[in-house]
This record gives C-alpha cells, sequence and structure tokens, in this order.
C-alpha cells in the first residue's frame, strides 16, 4: 500500500477476475418473498450433503468436489468403499463434523485452482514454442491435481501429492511464477500455500445416514 487506503495495482492493466460463492444462493419466483423449496442453509456443526431440492435454511450445504477439503473427501470415499457403491450412487449422504479449517483448507485449493487456471490461459505462454514444455508441464499438473473420475480416485490422488516431501506437484506453477513472470514473491506465496494444504489432517470420524440423494461428481 501506498497510503492509508490506497492500494497498488500498477501490477494489473484491468481486473483478472473474481471470486464468488453462491452458497447460500437461491432462485426466488417472480412476485414472491419466499422460494420453491432450493433454499440452502448452513451450520457450524456439520457438513451434509444433499440436493438442493431437499435443503432447508441452516442445515446443508453443498460444495464443488474438487475444492472440498481432503477430510471431507476422505468421509466420501470411505462411505463409498463401505457400501461398495460409484460415486453416482443415491443411497447415501455423508456427515461429517465442521470447522472452520474444512473452509480455509478448501481456499487453499481455490486459490491454486486459479492461478493454474490463470497460467495454462496465459496467451503468450501458449504461444511461445520456446515454452512449450513449461505449458505441457503445467497442463499436467493441473490434471494430476484436480481432475478425477471419481471422488474417491481424487482423494487418492490428492493424499499421494500432499504426501510427497518435496514441491515437486507444483513445480511448474513455481516456475511459472518465479522464472516466466519473474515474480519470486509470488512464488514464494505459492509454495506457502502448498505447505500449508500438506499440514491439512488428511482424515477424520465421519457418520453416514440413510438417505435418497445424488452425491457431488468430481469435475
Amino acid at each position: 500500500m501506498s497510503g492509508s487506503g490506497d492500494w497498488v495495482i500498477d501490477e494489473l492493466d484491468q481486473p483478472e477476475g473474481f471470486l464468488s460463492d453462491f452458497e447460500l444462493a437461491k432462485i426466488t419466483p417472480q412476485g414472491t418473498l419466499g422460494g420453491d423449496n432450493t433454499s440452502s442453509r448452513t451450520t457450524t456443526d456439520q457438513t451434509v450433503l444433499t440436493p438442493a431440492s431437499e435443503k432447508t435454511p441452516g442445515d446443508a450445504i453443498s460444495g464443488t468436489v474438487i475444492f472440498m477439503s481432503t477430510r471431507l473427501l476422505s468421509a466420501i470415499a470411505d462411505q463409498f468403499s463401505k457400501l461398495n457403491v460409484r460415486a453416482t450412487s443415491n443411497l447415501t449422504s455423508v456427515s461429517v463434523r465442521r470447522t472452520v479449517t474444512h473452509d480455509v483448507e478448501s481456499f487453499g485449493w481455490v486459490i491454486i485452482y486459479a492461478f493454474y487456471r490463470r497460467a495454462l490461459g496465459d496467451e503468450n505462454l501458449k504461444a511461445s514454442r520456446k515454452d512449450s514444455e513449461l505449458f505441457e508441464g503445467l497442463s499436467k499438473e493441473f490434471a494430476d491435481i484436480f481432475s478425477a473420475a471419481s471422488v474417491k480416485t481424487l482423494h487418492t490422488q490428492r493424499v499421494a501429492l500432499l504426501g510427497r516431501e518435496d514441491y515437486a506437484p507444483i513445480a511448474m506453477l513455481q516456475a511459472y511464477a518465479g522464472d516466466y513472470l519473474k515474480s519470486r514473491p509470488l512464488a514464494t506465496f505459492l509454495t506457502l500455500v502448498w505447505t500449508a494444504l500438506k499440514r491439512c489432517p488428511k482424515t477424520e470420524p465421519s457418520v453416514s445416514k440413510p438417505a435418497s440423494q445424488d452425491l457431488p461428481e468430481a469435475q
């Protein structure tokens, strides 16, 4: 900051994008103040995955699977294993104790995802033959971290990547920030975010309960 209340944004020619959370949003029919039972709610006590049509304000939330905390993915994967069903099954819901650390970890995954999308959308990088190896490496890292056919596979991949003692899983992203963009502070920041994600708990006790609903699939 250059002064109280004055933000320095000299590095940006124009806004790069924005983050938004529609978790508490709902569509209200025209002419009404209520809704059509599509509302959702959150609580500090637990997280329950339910379809929008069955949500009641204050009680359940859903989320984007690739941004979920590793502990929540573990609870879902564990339940699927016990039931021996696919991630598209509508036989069960998963309930876990919800704490602020779940959201903090999710925010970390959003940060990593956003920087990968920024790098992979860099037109100069994509057009550069000299940096084609960097672009291909970024694409592979992004797929390794965020691409999976099921919640169980996503959880397995994530635990394996976070279990590594080095920073190889995001080496190309660090190279993009530090070498390509010449921003050591950004590279350091990404390293700190990944370090924090590595230190987050991987599992926690979970409790299942029967329900007739679909669970979200990995994207």
